[in-house]
């Protein structure tokens, strides 16, 4: 049997494509997600009754001194937010994280949910419908040569014959008779080939992160293509999260 390994949190990205940006914008980045992160990963514990939307989202920018862009509802007509949404809700020793991604579920719409991403520029998080985040997609380049290798098991090596050195050894030996090794005919196959464990894999990604938003089934946030052994993913910063998990906060 040949094993192949297909876990998408084993993604790792190598380059973002992306326009023209000023020094200080890239090396500030990772400083800020860092910064971003450990926000979210802050423990809470708060009971909401009917609070307005924009007043939870108040207290988690103070509580968790957090800086959030959100995607309000506007006279433009462009979906948004409802700020005067009221949401009742109640956490305990929860994580930042956690009481924001209730906070936005309550917020979604019937035809619209609501999600949080990281912000570009690294400065806190953005949050809004996800048709207002699939405007700010980007491109990621995912090598995923490890992911396809297929580690060879051996199976159609010959076997030995025991009845047959024995009865070599008790004829004396010699040359003559046949050969001592069977011929394993019950080998399997080569297994799938690179193609098909990246369609396997490409599947298992459209398929279990946001699987409405990929091009490919129907969507129109994000599309996946692959060259020379790695994904060429563009799409918004919550669903490049999802693909490597080390971007997630993580409980302090």
């Amino acid at each position: 049997m040949i094993v192949a390994a297909l876990a998408v949190v084993a993604l790792v990205p190598v380059v973002s494509a992306q326009g023209p940006r000023s020094t200080g914008a890239v090396s500030g980045a990772p400083s800020g997600r860092t910064n971003a992160a450990a926000a979210l990963a802050k423990p809470v514990t708060i009971e909401l009754t009917d609070a307005r939307l924009e007043d939870a989202v108040q207290f988690i920018r103070d509580f968790a001194a957090l800086e959030i862009d959100a995607a309000w509802a506007d006279d433009s007509g462009a979906d948004g937010l409802d700020k005067d949404k009221t949401v009742t809700l109640s956490v305990k020793d929860a994580r930042v994280v956690d009481l924001l991604e209730r906070l936005l579920e309550k917020a979604s719409s019937e035809f619209e949910r609501a999600t949080w991403q990281f912000a570009r520029d690294g400065a806190g998080i953005e949050i809004g419908p996800r048709s207002r985040l699939n405007a700010k997609a980007y491109m990621k380049i995912y090598d995923v040569n490890d992911l396809l290798y297929v580690v060879p098991n051996f199976d159609d090596a010959p076997r030995l014959d025991l009845d047959q050195v024995l009865n070599q050894g008790q004829q004396g030996g010699g040359g003559g008779g046949g050969s001592i090794f069977e011929d394993n005919e019950d080998a399997e196959g080569s297994g799938p080939t690179s193609e098909e464990l990246v369609e396997q894999l490409q599947t298992i990604i459209t398929e279990n992160i946001e699987p409405e938003q990929w091009q490919d089934n129907g969507g129109s946030g994000a599309t996946i293509r692959f060259y020379n052994g790695a994904f060429l993913i563009r799409a918004p910063e919550y669903i490049h999260r999802q693909l490597d998990p080390n971007s997630l906060p993580r409980r302090r």
